[in-house]
């Protein structure tokens, strides 16, 4: 795919220089560290809605969409509780 000299050389120049790269990724990459750190006093169990929640209780401004894309980039999961399964001859 081809694409426009120009581009090519403004993204390797914002790789090279990361001042040069948008306020978008400025800002993730200082809310990156506080997500974490919400979701690890919390025992790795929050999902992206509660660390939201969180956040916003902090006085932290960010929409809950960039909280779960964040996460979901950083790895971070919060525990899924559903019901338990019952199997063929398992005793209750």
């Amino acid at each position: 795919m081809p694409i426009a000299p120009s581009t090519y050389y403004e993204h390797t120049s914002r790789q090279a220089d990361p001042s040069r790269q948008p306020a978008r990724w400025h800002r993730e990459q200082a809310l990156v560290p506080i997500i974490d750190r919400v979701w690890k006093e919390n025992r790795q169990a929050y999902g992206a809605r509660k660390v939201w929640r969180q956040l916003h209780r902090e006085g932290v401004p960010v929409a809950r969409c960039t909280v779960e894309r964040l996460m979901r980039l950083a790895g971070l999961q919060g525990v899924v509780r559903g019901k338990p399964r019952k199997w063929i001859g398992q005793e209750m």
